[in-house]
C-alpha cells in the first residue's frame, strides 16, 4: 500500500462533521460531552486513512478511501458472525421468556443481545485480520 498524503478537502470536510457532531451532542447535553464525541469523531477521521483498511485514492478528493477485495471478505465474514450471534442470543432470550418464564423480555437483556453482537463483529474482524493474512 502506497502512503499518499490527506487531501485538504477531506480533512476539512472531516473538521466540519466532527464539529457538527460536537454540536448537535453538545446542544443536548453536556457541552463537554460534545467536546468529546467531536474530538473522538476527528481523531477517528484522521485514524481511518493510516489504519491500513482502506486504499488511499490521490485522486478522490474529499472521499479518497476505498475497499480491496479482501477488506471487503474480512468485513463480510464478520458481518456474517456478528448476524448469527445476534440470532443464537435473541432466539435464546425468546425461548426462554416466551417458554420457560412466560414474560416480557428485558430490554437490558436485548441490549446485552445487540452489544454481543457488536463485540463479536469487531472480534472476528481483528482475529481476521491478524490470523490467517488471507
Amino acid at each position: 500500500m502506497i502512503k499518499r498524503q490527506l487531501t485538504t478537502s477531506y480533512i476539512l470536510t472531516r473538521v466540519v462533521i466532527a464539529l457538527v457532531m460536537g454540536i448537535l451532542i453538545g446542544y443536548k447535553t453536556f457541552w463537554w460531552s460534545g467536546a468529546l464525541v467531536g474530538a473522538a469523531a476527528l481523531a477517528f477521521f484522521l485514524w481511518a486513512p493510516r489504519s491500513g483498511r482502506y486504499l488511499m485514492e490521490s485522486s478522490g478528493g474529499a472521499t479518497p478511501m476505498r475497499l480491496d477485495e479482501r477488506t471487503r471478505v474480512i468485513r463480510d465474514r464478520a458481518a456474517r458472525d456478528a448476524f448469527i450471534v445476534l440470532l443464537l442470543a435473541t432466539s435464546i432470550l425468546l425461548f426462554y421468556y416466551g417458554l420457560i418464564v412466560p414474560s416480557s423480555i428485558p430490554v437490558q437483556m436485548l441490549m446485552g443481545a445487540w452489544g454481543l453482537g457488536g463485540l463479536t463483529y469487531f472480534v472476528s474482524d481483528a482475529l481476521q485480520r491478524h490470523g490467517s493474512g488471507d
